[in-house]
């Protein structure tokens, strides 16, 4: 049995209040069938946390054979130590880096500023989508998807997946309503894969995974659009064909 755990860490704020909607969207989304059909107890979510807090939940994300971390907030892209900085509270910062500890089998996604610095943002996702039941009599099981999923992390190398809301020296946009432009297209993303791959598959004889890469690629698109090109996400990876899992249909 392939075991997993996500780390959703929010920082929201008056200015940002959209990582609130980031956060139960993202633990929505996780839960749901098409998400992997995740635990309560495999996801442990921190609001404005400390960064011993983070920490200590870094280090038992080490157990498992597969980890995910996501953090919505304030960042900026440090000139002097040349990677990302989160804002996890009102008087504390963390460099992004440390996020890349977990699992042999590990993501990060940042859904945060990027903007250069020198040290001295559709409607909210509905979950109720997620539970995909269209004019073709299909459903999706949930414990099929959690099994394929699972079997898919098991396919995959070794290895880190980086997913940034936006590139180097770029700012991350959100809505109050949609959240953060990066999450909330993911998701729908997500959705609109899953929906048109259930027009196309029996799923008596088939199932069909979707990949980070894929799902990153599709929001990326979307993101563009919404920000005027303002907004550019990018991705990291091994060089290895096959992607660890985003999205399951079973």
């Amino acid at each position: 049995m392939t075991s997993r755990k996500a780390l959703i860490i929010g920082a929201p704020d008056k200015k940002i209040p959209g990582v609130k909607v980031d956060i139960e969207n993202l633990e929505g989304y996780l839960k749901s069938p098409i998400g992997g059909f995740w635990r309560d107890s495999e996801i442990t979510t921190l609001v404005s946390p400390s960064a011993i807090e983070i920490k200590r939940q870094i280090e038992l994300l080490k157990i498992n054979d597969y980890s995910l971390v996501f953090f919505a907030g304030h960042g900026f892209h440090s000139n002097q130590r040349g990677s990302t900085i989160l804002h996890i509270n009102s008087s504390e910062t963390l460099d992004s880096l440390e996020l890349r500890v977990g699992a042999q089998k590990h993501t990060v996604i940042l859904d945060c500023c990027r903007e250069a610095q020198d040290e001295q943002f559709i409607a909210k996702a509905t979950m109720d989508s997620m539970i995909l039941n269209y004019a073709e009599g299909q459903k999706v099981s949930a414990l099929e998807c959690r099994k394929y999923f699972d079997k898919a992390i098991s396919d995959c190398a070794k290895g880190i997946v980086i997913m940034n809301s936006c590139s180097l020296d770029e700012l991350a946009n959100e809505s109050e309503t949609r959240g953060g432009y990066y999450t909330s297209s993911l998701i729908e993303s997500a959705n609109e894969w899953a929906k048109m791959k259930l027009m196309s598959i029996d799923l008596q004889k088939k199932y069909a995974t979707y990949s980070t890469q894929e799902c990153h690629d599709a929001a990326s698109g979307k993101v563009k659009r919404l920000s005027g090109g303002r907004q550019n996400p990018n991705f990291e990876s091994p060089r290895a064909d096959k992607k660890f899992p985003f999205s399951v249909v079973a």
